[in-house]
């Protein structure tokens, strides 16, 4: 069982207006239940578990899941606990895939800042749902162990966790610098050669026009292509302009500045040009406003 959002509970469906939560949720022995936040409680009801989980900062909403998982926890970066839960029959060389969470962290905090929240993990699951990862704030729920698909939810913490996108065409920032950061972490495993090529690959795959990122006409744009991979190669595309020590104090700022709160596509251009001290008008007119999508640099 899983769920989020205004499928089981009231809340204002808006990243504008956050909250902090105490969620409990009872069921039946043995399952677990995993949720976003931190496990400050575990009551034994006889027949069934509640569990109490408490997210201390505002967030979004809250993510759940119960399931028939158990806890494997492992350290982190800057003394974090990283509580980890997986299905009971899980392999051990599949928990193994797990390792490379702790160094993840310790370069996306080299990259944005330290780690927004004070507890962190993900739950593994399985079942047909409609996605391959979610990254709520404190908590990573997932269905496959690609490191692709880790780095991209552990970036979500600080891009979509953290700092939320305030309105739908806005949603590139935070889906667009999770696709950058897995080239950034294919970069830190194997070389400045590795992101080049990766990224000029889903450059020719993307073609010569999609959406612009920065503009939503219906739902179904809010979550397409032109939002994660634009917006991706938007990302790459900005440091090859500023320089890497400029883009990465960019990154630092903005998140920094809008730490537990949303943000616009306007907010990031402003901090982009306060830090670079450059106009920058043109290159995000090219890269999030206009359907042809423009040539990579370096």
């Amino acid at each position: 069982m899983h769920g989020s959002g205004l499928a089981w509970y009231p809340k204002n469906q808006t990243p504008l207006d956050k909250a902090t939560y105490d969620v409990r949720i009872t069921f039946p022995k043995p399952h677990t239940a995993t949720a976003n936040g931190e496990l400050i409680a575990t009551i034994d009801n006889g027949d069934t578990w509640t569990y109490v989980w408490e997210l201390k900062v505002p967030v979004g909403g809250v993510a759940f899941a119960v399931s028939d998982s158990v806890l494997n926890s492992i350290a982190g970066p800057d003394d974090l606990v990283i509580n980890n839960y997986f299905p009971s029959d899980f392999a051990q060389f599949s928990i193994d895939r797990f390792d490379i969470v702790p160094e993840i962290i310790e370069l996306f905090t080299d990259q944005l800042g330290p780690f927004p929240f004070e507890t962190f993990g993900i739950t593994f699951l399985r079942g047909p749902l409609p996605f391959n990862g979610f990254g709520p704030p404190q908590r990573v729920f997932l269905l496959s162990a690609s490191d692709g698909l880790i780095a991209h939810e552990i970036a979500h913490q600080w891009f979509g966790g953290s700092v939320s996108a305030a309105t739908p065409a806005d949603n590139w920032l935070s889906e667009g610098f999770a696709t950058y950061a897995e080239l950034l972490w294919l970069e830190h495993k194997w070389g400045a050669d590795a992101i080049i090529e990766r990224a000029s690959s889903i450059r020719r795959r993307l073609g010569s026009n999609t959406r612009s990122p920065a503009v939503v006409n219906s739902p179904a744009d809010i979550l397409d292509q032109a939002a994660y991979v634009r917006g991706g190669l938007t990302f790459y595309a900005l440091r090859s302009e500023l320089g890497v020590d400029d883009f990465f104090d960019v990154l630092r700022t903005f998140v920094d500045r809008f730490k537990y709160s949303a943000a616009t596509t306007a907010d990031f251009i402003s901090v982009a040009e306060e830090v670079s001290h450059r106009d920058l008008g043109d290159f995000f007119d090219a890269s999030d406003y206009s359907e042809p999508v423009p040539q990579l640099g370096p």
